[in-house]
């Protein structure tokens, strides 16, 4: 028996579930989730208001369903990505040599280093999809060479030798566990789900191995007389015509769609004021004003309830911005974590041996070289630079003699014996012999564990408060390493031909990033009454009272959405096109219906927010270009019969008074200036004083140009919106300040 059951609120879903799992009391319940990321959410979620609930339900994820319903016998190993890509590396260079033999041409940019990146992400695609092989061969491509590889054959011949790799070495992609599942129940009975209810909680809409793999439990009544029943959760995004999972697995659903929640939206004029509105919104509404304050008290009944939806805000950034905000929050006192996980290459250990490279390939040269001597994570602070700038040591000889021996300078050995180990790891790198990579990260970890960094570091919190997240980072990035060694030590051979790969120079530091690429730090134990930071979409499961998006653009939603080089659309059209004996033939997404996925997951992302949204953009982009709203909220606010309202729309300048009037800033004083008539009346009394009040996020407009500055924030000056062919910004801002610059020029000459 299948069951559907939609929800467009989070906090309805957990009595929703607690009602399904007493109405099955004596079967065993399975819980299946998109990621184990929202075990513990779930496990919240049946507990409800009670402390304990008995048995820990089962959770798992496609992982542990392929390792709990396939015979011990007959299960592979799981790689990770770093995994797939030294194969997929391994694939590549055999591939070529076969081209190169035969005297054929390889397709454009196939030998750069990007390529593999857009390899793995196409070679994922088709595992999710179950595509087979011979699926991506049909007809001769446009404009293909006589005598050279046309790109789909190139994809053909590298899928086919990758999936036969994986079963030769008994390894499994982790994109192929539902497809190996379904074969697994297609031949031999699972006996572990007799009897038993699958909650399927979470999934929005599923790839094709995995539809395959639950019409295939849903076959198994008939198959192998099995009592099995599922029922399955899943949110709406209210977008009309998305093939989301009732339309997938042909259900009606009986959940009942209630409105969703407030949408104020707010607009800056730039990343820096929309960081700093949000973090000072913050601060003023926890002391109990601002424009975040008044919405509040409007949507809660009673100020506990503010109290309480002030303590539970969760914040999206963007990952390339995610400094700007913390910077923010800190300015304005408000504690925050950060809950996404950490690619271990952006962490201060990888970047450190980046730059360590960099300097070692260069001959040590003088600045690169003192810079990373005083580099927090050897603890040095006393390197006498000043001595270096004149002494100007150059190579590692040079450094050797500048730091040996100098009576009185306590920091000298230490810095010495620093460099002979970064020295020595480099040259290791630089071994013409090569290295597999468990000895380069065995080096790294001995690299560290000799340097004492996590220690080192550990010393400098006492003075810099901000290096504490650090030191988790590093304390983190060494466990991974090592828990990364002992698995390729204890799993043997741990992934065939393809671990026995040398790497030497740069390409072993190349080995070396493209590991720490794929590997994330643990994520940091939830803390309480803080702001929570994301830089990449939360668990599926995770609700906040208060859920702020930032930089809701169009370069984010939908972002880019350009054709793949080697998966087009002209490959997908035909992949599609073809017909199957089977009931489920494969598919393919479009790149239309890719872009109505991304807008589904914007929508079920606006509902993060149990009492308030809050949608945040920039009016321009990094380089001042002015930016709409994202197409996606305007489809979203479009359409009258939506069930989300829209509160309030705040622009630039409301954030621009409440910071002025409300956060109780002090006045730089500038002299008379601007100079304004004082028998002006048409501007406002405090337009014609004497003195200008410029708000500290204001200081970067103020120190460019104080002109614009006067006509932007006081004079409330705006530019023409609609370009009538007369007026030209770009002319008209160079004579502006060619203007000024000669006023200014003459007014100091005398």
């Amino acid at each position: 028996m299948t069951r559907f059951h939609g929800y467009s609120r989070l906090p309805d879903l957990g009595k929703i579930l607690r009602e399904a799992a007493a109405s099955h009391v004596n079967r065993r319940k399975i819980y299946m989730l998109p990621s184990m990321s929202n075990e513990e959410i779930l496990l919240d979620m049946l507990r409800g208001s009670d402390s304990y609930f008995g048995e820990k339900p089962e959770a798992w994820s496609w992982a542990g369903m392929y390792s709990r319903l396939v015979p011990r016998g007959d299960l592979r190993r799981g790689i990770d990505p770093p995994d797939q890509s030294m194969i997929l590396r391994h694939l590549i260079g055999q591939t070529l040599a076969d081209l190169d033999s035969r005297g054929m041409t390889v397709p454009h940019g196939v030998r750069r280093r990007g390529f593999l990146e857009i390899l793995s992400a196409a070679i994922r695609e088709l595992l999710l999809e179950d595509v087979p092989p011979d699926r991506l061969l049909y007809g001769p491509s446009k404009g293909s060479e006589k005598r050279g590889a046309e790109p789909r054959e190139l994809l053909y011949s590298i899928y086919s030798d990758y999936l036969a790799y994986l079963e030769d070495n008994g390894l499994a992609d982790n994109s192929q566990m539902p497809a190996l599942t379904r074969e697994s129940v297609m031949s031999t009975r699972p006996d572990y789900l007799d009897s038993c209810v699958i909650y399927w909680v979470g999934f929005m809409s599923f790839t094709g191995a995995q539809l395959r793999l639950i019409k295939e439990l849903n076959g198994l009544v008939d198959r192998w007389g099995m009592d099995l029943e599922m029922e399955f959760y899943t949110p709406d995004s209210g977008l009309e015509g998305f093939r989301d999972a009732a339309s997938q697995l042909g259900l009606v659903s009986s959940g009942q769609y209630e409105k969703g929640g407030m949408i104020v939206s707010v607009e800056a004029s730039d990343a820096f004021e929309q960081y700093d509105a949000i973090a000072m919104e913050i601060a003023m509404a926890r002391a109990g004003s601002g424009e975040l304050a008044d919405i509040l008290n409007g949507l809660t009944r009673s100020d506990q309830g503010r109290i309480d939806a002030l303590l539970d805000i969760g914040i999206m950034a963007d990952p390339h911005k995610v400094q700007l905000i913390t910077s923010a929050l800190r300015r304005r006192g408000v504690g925050f974590q950060q809950r996404s996980e950490v690619q271990v290459s952006e962490t201060a250990v990888i970047e450190f041996c980046r730059r360590a490279w960099e300097a070692y390939s260069r001959g040590w040269p003088t600045r690169r070289t003192s810079h990373i001597l005083r580099h927090p994570l050897f603890g040095v602070s006393s390197l006498d630079e000043k001595r270096s700038a004149v002494e100007l040591p150059e190579g590692i000889e040079s450094w050797r003699k500048f730091l040996s021996g100098v009576e009185g300078d306590s920091s000298t050995p230490s810095s010495l014996k620093n460099l002979e180990s970064l020295n020595s790891f480099c040259e290791y790198l630089n071994d013409p012999r090569g290295h597999v990579r468990e000895e380069i990260l065995g080096a790294l970890l001995a690299l560290a564990d000799d340097g004492e960094w996590e220690s080192r570091l550990a010393a400098e919190v006492g003075k810099y408060a901000e290096l504490d997240g650090a030191v988790r980072l590093v304390s983190s990035t060494r466990l991974e390493i090592a828990e990364k060694l002992e698995m390729m030590r204890e799993q043997r051979p741990a992934l065939g031909e393809a671990g026995d790969q040398r790497f030497s120079g740069v390409d072993a530091l190349d080995c070396l990033l493209e590991w720490a690429r794929g590997a994330t730090t643990a994520l940091q134990q939830p803390q309480s009454n803080v702001v929570v930071l994301y830089d990449s979409p939360p668990p599926v499961l995770a609700e906040h009272s208060i859920w702020i998006m930032t930089d809701v653009d169009p370069s984010r939603f939908p972002g880019s959405m350009s054709g793949q080089a080697l998966l087009d659309a002209d490959l997908r059209d035909n992949v599609n096109r073809r017909v199957d004996d089977s009931d489920d033939a494969v598919h393919l997404p479009t790149f239309h219906e890719k872009r109505e996925q991304q807008e589904a997951l914007f929508r079920r992302l606006l509902s993060v927010g149990s009492v308030v949204t809050i949608i945040a953009r920039s009016a321009s982009d990094s380089e001042g270009r002015p930016q709409e709203d994202s197409p996606f909220v305007q489809a979203l606010f479009s359409d009258a019969a939506s069930r989300w309202v829209r509160l309030a729309h705040i622009a630039g300048a409301a954030w621009s008074s409440l910071e002025s009037e409300r956060a109780g800033l002090y006045a730089i004083d500038r002299g008379k200036f601007p100079r304004v008539a004082t028998d002006d009346l048409r501007m406002p009394a405090k337009v014609r004083s004497e003195k200008i009040r410029v708000a500290p996020s204001h200081i970067d407009d103020w120190l460019q140009c104080p002109f614009s500055y006067w006509c932007g924030h006081v004079a409330r000056i705006e530019a023409p919106r609609d370009d009538v062919g007369l007026y030209d910004k770009i002319i008209q801002g160079a004579l502006m300040h060619a203007t000024w610059k000669g006023v200014w020029e003459r007014y100091l000459s005398h």
